[in-house]
């Protein structure tokens, strides 16, 4: 095959390593944006249970406007009034101790409850956030691998190319012939 061919054919093939970069780039790309809106609705739960979670730190009494708080609160003090109304103790300073203690058990029991679905809610975030940090990570690493795969496919190809050249020039002044005179491939 004469040198410019040989030439020629270096620079397609660093051509087609490039292209091969580029698509192999934009695939990755492609599937950490898919990967990217796969988390978001993680993301975005986590970020208002992690403002649920430090609005209850910041003010414990707004467990009370949980949803359901006054209803279960009611019915467990209407079971309570029953219970004392039926052993005819529904007036007793002992009824009123057990009432109290019961809204006082009862709020820390949903305030503990309430923080755990907050920090559920939260700890479902930071997963969508570390899913999302990941695919951001992917597409950075195929977008620099494929920098450096071009870079590579056309250095590889200039080099080619000039190394033909040079092999042609020397073949016309006659410099690489054999210094003996004598072709050794006959």
């Amino acid at each position: 095959m004469p040198i410019p061919a040989l030439a020629a054919v270096a620079g397609v093939s660093a051509l087609a390593n490039i292209g091969a970069s580029i698509y192999g780039t934009r695939a990755q790309t492609n599937a950490a944006k898919k990967a990217r809106a796969l988390y978001k609705p993680y993301a975005q739960a986590g970020a208002r249970g992690l403002a649920q979670y430090e609005q209850l730190l910041q003010n414990p009494a707004s467990v009370q406007e949980t949803p359901g708080y006054d209803f279960r609160l009611q019915e467990g003090q209407k079971a309570l009034e029953r219970s004392s109304a039926a052993r005819g103790m529904s007036q007793s300073g002992a009824h009123a101790k057990a009432l109290m203690r019961y809204g006082q058990g009862f709020a820390s029991q949903e305030y503990d409850r309430a923080l755990g679905r907050a920090g559920g809610l939260a700890q479902y975030g930071a997963q969508g956030i570390g899913g999302v940090a990941n695919a951001e990570q992917q597409i950075g690493q195929a977008r620099a691998s494929g920098y450096v795969g071009a870079a590579n496919a056309l250095r590889g190809g200039l080099q080619d190319y000039a190394f033909s050249n040079r092999l042609q020039q020397l073949n016309q002044s006659g410099y690489a012939q054999n210094p003996y005179g004598q072709n050794p491939y006959q």
